[in-house]
């Protein structure tokens, strides 16, 4: 995968922001960076931007300045030379499309329908903003997008806020998800930089998934495990036995002695990959050689890994939901 795409899927979110005041460019980076977020779409919806792009290019390195609503080559071009390491377009134009293409520019054309997805994979184009989202349909689209489209990621944009954001991290096909509702042009105006930076945050954890899954518990002997699901089946935890352990309901497992896995606490995630980018900034990695995947190719993904620290003597899974 593109590095840049790496990056867009790591974080996961993309502020799509309109500037009317380039000299605020630096501080509304640095509160998104403050909040987690290390990535702005600048949108040429302003005369501001190219400008916008630059300061940001300029004084913040830690930012991936991505340009939105290019309408134009020459928008593209003026983007790029202000900083700018990703175009993004609302529709599908193929001169923007050619021109990135030749000059090795990642680019992200807006599509919002099956032939201009076909259009887009001709170019070998795979990641591709969905807009306007919520009007096309949503969720449903990118349903009906990943069964033909399997190779395609989609970043989503269009009516997505804090409410429904949640619906479209859950899919699989959606590399990240774009909208206005982080840094909002109310509070870029008044510069209200605190508020930017805490709906960074809320919408960073939010993105994650993280739900309780199962826990699993060690036993000395086959007697244990029995007795063990026996006493929980009385609570209603019915027990389905496996090869290493039997699972009693969805929130117990119980690991035969044979197993080689140890008392462990599994935690869904939406997307194992964006996690670990969050949690690494928490003190947390990934133990090498527990990684698990699913997929192929574009799609090739994390779905299981272990994390480096333990909770109570319980070890800690990452689970893709």
């Amino acid at each position: 995968m593109n590095t840049v795409f790496e990056r867009i899927r790591n974080t996961g979110i993309v502020p799509v922001i309109q500037l009317e005041d380039a000299s605020l460019a630096v501080q509304l980076a640095a509160s998104l960076l403050d909040g987690g977020i290390d990535i702005a779409e600048i949108t040429y919806r302003t005369a501001a931007a190219e400008e916008s792009i630059r300061n940001i290019s300029k004084h913040c390195p830690d930012m991936l300045v991505l340009a939105g609503t290019v309408l134009s080559v020459e928008q593209a071009q003026s983007a790029v030379s202000a900083g700018a390491k990703c175009i993004v377009s609302p529709g599908y134009d193929e001169e923007v499309v050619d021109w990135c293409i030749k000059n090795n520019v990642a680019v992200i054309p807006g599509i919002a329908d099956a032939s201009q997805i076909q259009k887009a994979l001709k170019k070998g184009l795979h990641v591709l903003k969905l807009f306007p989202a919520e009007s096309l349909g949503g969720t449903k689209v990118l349903d009906a997008f990943a069964g033909p489209f399997a190779q395609c990621m989609f970043m989503p944009t269009g009516g997505i806020n804090a409410d429904n954001m949640t619906l479209y991290a859950k899919k699989k096909n959606v590399i990240a998800i774009s909208g206005s509702w982080i840094a909002t042009k109310q509070n870029i105006a008044s510069q209200d930089w605190e508020s930017i930076t805490l709906a960074s945050e809320r919408a960073l954890l939010s993105l994650q998934g993280f739900e309780f899954a199962h826990v699993g518990m060690n036993s000395t002997n086959e007697s244990q495990v029995q007795d063990a699901a026996v006493l929980l089946k009385a609570f209603g935890f019915l027990p389905v036995e496996k090869e290493d352990s039997i699972f009693c309901g969805s929130d117990f497992e119980i690991l035969k002695p044979a197993s080689k896995e140890k008392n462990h606490i599994t935690i869904l995630a939406n997307n194992i990959e964006r996690a670990l980018h969050y949690l690494n900034k928490k003190g947390f990695a990934l133990v090498d050689g527990t990684q698990q995947y699913a997929g192929t190719g574009e799609n090739k993904a994390l779905s299981f890994v272990q994390l480096n620290k333990s909770l109570c003597g319980f070890d800690i899974h990452l689970k893709r939901r």
